[in-house]
């Protein structure tokens, strides 16, 4: 099977071969090839980009710490051989020896401008700045962006080919990671390449990269080759960073148990404009400063609204390739809709939330969504699916326009009506700062203002003077403000934008006028980058962005040096010209069709010996590499399915094995596995691990609910006291103990293990013996079962009579009390079950729980909470361990009325506590007896009853609502463990 996403060109190579008029465009013109279907079936590759070496002996310490300069230099000598010749290291053939010392102080100067350190290697923020600064020698043309992964996001393979289809040259950051237990994975430094090709079909992702660090001769330039890796988008946790988030995983880049993440990348793109054309306002178009040659996007672009209606406002993603706006609703009487616009599909998308008349949308460099929204103000992450609000406020004044500051991450709100600014620090957790302007200036409610970073000054425009007004901090209590005028400027209040460079730009009567700010006065620039460019009263500049952080992006992990384990490079295929996964008579028709000699200092794609020119050396390359690219095999899925796949395609399918010497046609897959899945102690029949999973159940290959018994307790396991654990010191456990019966059951002794976090673990014993081993086995999947190697952690041999270890609960985990069990053992291998012999066995609970200022509150079952109905929640369940999270299930709540909750109690003793408790201040705590709701029907044995009534403070929002049933003789509070019982937590969402 073959796989072609890049459309064909073989009908013209066809021609050339048969002596029709066929001309070969030169090397520097049409180089991005660009096939779009959807967002499933596409493909992007950009061609002569130079892969340069990193590894020089004429480098500092030999060039390993040198990636993050070279993999810029790859795009500087790319775009002085597309258009720029004046960027340094202007135009060449940098694939050419002759060119190898300036290719050498090319990389050493870019070096210079990111500061990079010979030993360390280079900073994230460094890196970011030095290419600003290097690309600044071509003018005030180009914008760089730098994303690295936050708290909860990471940018895709998927994400970074969207914005290589739309104008933006890439180098990825690849961090090199261990892979620990379950998604948890360990940063071990980090390596900087440029990307050049992306495709996808389906789930099918492959991407190319030049990589400066695949070359050990230093002394002479490799030949420029891609190499290219398949795509693994999976839910990892970097285990010093934040929550899970999808990462791509460069399958097979990496060894000895290291692999390639992608997390961030710098982005290079020529500036453009964003605005609605006058004539026509519902079309959005974006000018391009410069054509660079071979781009796939034209210097303007038209993108059709999905309605023919007015567009209120619009904002640049700091992402530059994604756009979002405001439009009026075709409904008429219905508020107006916020919609993001993908440029490469031309496709809009409404911002599914409750706006009730957005008005105004702004998007900061942490990919965070403002829209003030009638009188109040909205947080909102758009980068999510779904889109989420995280945040309201409502402004002490009437809000006309708003702006961004990235420096401060600051919130700039404009108050026509009072005469002031009010400044917010992005999250809103604190007051604002306000500062009056003075003296006042002509203002109305159709004022606009943009952040100036060249003069640290807020712009401000409005259809109530025909004058432009720069207000700077006096370092008082007031904003000073200056008034500038110009002939141009009649009725100026469409719209201003201030540029990095520091011109100014103004939309004006139809036009769009750059200007210059002097001490006295404005002056039009002589040569405007979008010049006789239409404007309409909407209008956006690309600028500069990065979401680093320093408290998150500073260490020295952040850093980019050549590892010292380091893949071999994959094979590109360099001879499959039209990327069909075979080199054949096309391949051979693309040879003769550029036969001659390549362009004056330029190389040619089917040049694979870099001579300089296409011969019939080159069709010997092509005859010694005809046939498949990569071996196609059988590739057999779970389920019985099989598919002619390549080796990496077919690992992209998940669980599967492929046979490189078969095809479907000649060999049988197996039949899809039996397996039994247990839920709450009870077998249910599914037919795949995955069914089990989505009913929160335990999978146990090969057996069936006809002949398999779900455990329903731990198994036992004993020693003979020859050797004993003397202390345990785990969280708030300390436990000193000698040994009775070889077993000891402190599962009432617990430790809290956040998940993404760790727990150290200390164990002690009296009597060192040499031959002592101590083993470690926690119930992750609370199955009853522990599982090995999975639930095992091996302390190794003793070591001063104790050992100390760490333990981290996988993502997957699931929450709650969970069993773990100490082994101590001499001259054997520890076991979880049976007996272990000259040793003892404890057990101990930890208690799993997530990321949450919420505390535990857990209980052993017996009786327990069957079924709640509130609002839309109507959920029945059964007991596991004590506590189940619920807070997916939601419904409503209003401020101005009840909301009646049943709550069902199983296996009643007919004595048992109902409580409820909700945070209504949402402040993490749930305060006691403050919070509590009283249920009727408790104590008994329900149901319990209650009408919820939100107090008038209640913070509006999803909230946390905790259940609590006891069969203790007190009633239970919100945290902590009870002997018989459950807890259940749901959200219900305060509403006005």
């Amino acid at each position: 099977m073959t796989r072609s996403l890049i459309g064909s060109r073989t009908a013209a190579l066809i021609l050339a071969a048969a002596g029709v008029a066929f001309s070969r465009p030169a090397s520097s013109v049409a180089d991005i090839d660009v096939d779009w279907v959807n967002e499933e079936l596409y493909s992007v590759k950009i061609t002569h980009v130079p892969d340069l070496d990193q590894v020089r002996s004429v480098l500092p310490n030999g060039g390993v710490s040198y990636c993050s300069p070279t993999s810029v230099t790859n795009w500087a000598g790319y775009f002085a051989n597309h258009g720029l010749p004046a960027l340094p290291p202007g135009p060449g053939n940098w694939e050419s020896q002759l060119l190898y010392d300036d290719a050498s102080q090319a990389i050493y100067n870019m070096g210079l401008a990111m500061f990079t350190d010979p030993i360390d290697g280079t900073n994230q923020l460094l890196k970011y700045a030095g290419t600003k600064a290097w690309f600044m020698q071509a003018g005030d043309n180009f914008v760089v962006s730098n994303f690295l992964y936050d708290d909860d996001w990471s940018p895709t393979a998927h994400f970074m080919c969207l914005a290589a289809m739309n104008n933006r040259y890439l180098t990825p950051s690849i961090g090199w990671y261990y892979e620990y237990v379950s998604n948890f994975i360990i940063r071990n430094g980090g390596h900087s390449v440029s990307l050049v090709s992306g495709e996808r079909d389906g789930p099918l992702m492959k991407i190319g990269i030049t990589d400066p660090g695949s070359n050990d001769d230093n002394t002479s330039q490799s030949p420029f080759t891609i190499e290219k890796y398949m795509i693994e988008d999976r839910f990892a946790r970097p285990i010093e960073y934040g929550e899970t988030r999808l990462m791509s995983k460069f399958v097979g880049y990496g060894g000895n148990g290291i692999w390639g993440y992608l997390e961030g990348f710098v982005s290079i793109s020529p500036l453009f404009v964003l605005t609605t054309p006058p004539e026509e306002p519902h079309l959005i178009a974006v000018y391009h400063v410069m054509g660079i040659h071979g781009s796939p996007v034209p210097p303007v672009q038209h993108f059709p609204t999905p309605e023919l209606v007015a567009i209120r406002s619009l904002a640049l993603h700091p992402d530059l390739f994604s756009y979002v706006y405001v439009a009026d609703n075709p409904d008429p009487g219905e508020p107006a809709l916020v919609w993001r616009l993908d440029p490469v599909s031309g496709i809009s998308r409404v911002i599914d939330l409750p706006f009730d008349d957005p008005r105004e949308v702004m998007v900061s460099r942490r990919r965070d969504l403002y829209v003030r929204d009638g009188d109040d103000l909205l947080r909102v992450a758009i980068d999510v699916k779904p889109a989420r609000e995280i945040s309201r406020i409502t402004p002490p004044s009437a809000v006309s326009a708003m702006a961004y500051e990235d420096e401060t991450d600051e919130l700039m709100l404009l108050s026509s009506q009072d005469q002031a600014v009010l400044r917010y620090l992005y999250h809103f957790d604190a007051e604002p700062v306000v500062k009056n302007i003075y003296p006042p200036i002509p203002l109305s409610e159709n004022a606009r203002i943009c952040w100036d970073p060249t003069r640290e000054a807020i712009w401000v425009v409005s259809d109530a003077s025909n004058s432009l007004f720069m207000l700077t901090d006096s370092g008082s209590y007031y904003l000073q403000s200056d008034e500038y005028t110009h002939p141009v400027l009649i009725d100026p209040g469409d719209d201003i934008v201030a540029h990095d460079g520091g011109h100014i730009f103004v939309s004006c009567g139809g036009m769009l006028y750059e200007f210059d700010v002097f001490r006295d006065g404005l002056e039009l620039v002589d040569d405007p980058h979008f010049p006789d460019a239409e404007a309409g009263e909407h209008l956006c500049i690309a600028t500069s962005h990065t979401n680093y952080d320093e408290d998150l992006h500073s260490g020295e992990e952040w850093y980019d040096v050549l590892p010292d384990i380091y893949a071999e490079p994959t094979d590109d295929c360099a001879e499959d010209l039209n990327d069909d996964g075979t080199v054949d008579i096309d391949d051979l028709f693309a040879v003769l069709a550029a036969w001659g000699p390549c362009p004056p200092d330029q190389f040619c794609e089917a040049d694979f010996d870099y001579s300089g020119e296409v011969d019939i050396d080159d069709i010997f390359s092509i005859l010694a590499a005809w046939g498949p690219c990569a071996p196609i095999g059988a590739c057999c899925l779970w389920d019985g399915t099989c598919l002619d796949l390549t080796a990496d395609e077919c690992a992209m399918q998940g669980d599967s094995i492929w046979l490189a010497d078969y095809t479907c046609d000649t060999y049988e897959c197996p039949d899809w596995p039996n397996g039994a899945c247990c839920v709450d102690g009870e077998c249910v029949e599914t037919d795949t691990e995955y069914e089990c999973a989505l009913l929160g159940g335990n999978w146990y290959l090969d057996d069936d609910c006809t002949q398999f018994d779900c455990p329903t307790s731990h198994c036992d396991a004993w020693g003979d006291c020859g050797q004993y654990i003397s202390r345990v010191r785990m969280g708030d456990v300390d436990n000193s103990s000698g040994c009775n019966t070889g077993y000891s059951d402190y599962t009432y002794l617990f430790a809290e293990v956040t998940v993404g976090y760790v727990l150290q673990i200390i164990v002690n014993t009296d009597n060192p013996q040499t031959g002592d081993v101590c083993g470690i086995w926690v119930d992750w999947d609370q199955d009853f079962v522990f599982d090995y190697p999975r639930d095992f952690v091996d302390l190794g041999d003793l070591s001063l009579g104790w050992w100390l270890t760490q333990i981290g609960a996988p993502p997957d985990a699931k929450r709650g009390p969970t069993r773990l069990r100490l082994c101590l053992v001499n001259n054997e291998d520890p076991d979880a079950c049976g007996e272990l012999g000259p040793g003892e066995v404890e057990d101990y609970t930890i208690v799993v729980v997530d990321d949450s200022p919420y505390c535990a509150a857990w209980a052993e079952c017996d009786a327990y909470i069957s079924r709640v109905q509130v609002g839309e929640i109507d959920n029945s369940s059964g007991c596991h361990f004590g506590y189940t999270d619920h807070t997916d299930l939601s419904t409503e709540i209003s401020l101005d009325a009840g909301l009646e909750i049943t709550i069902t109690v199983g296996n009643s003793a007919g004595y048992e506590h109902g409580a409820l408790f909700i945070d209504w201040n949402q402040d993490g705590v749930l305060g006691y007896p403050s919070e509590e709701v009283e249920l009727e029907g408790s104590p008994g044995p329900g149901p319990y009853t209650a009408t919820i009534i939100p107090p008038s403070e209640a913070e509006l929002g999803p909230t946390r609502m905790r259940i609590r049933v006891s069969g203790e003789e007190d009633p239970p509070g919100p945290c902590g463990e009870t002997e018989t019982g459950e807890t259940e937590d749901y959200t219900i969402i305060v509403v006005e």
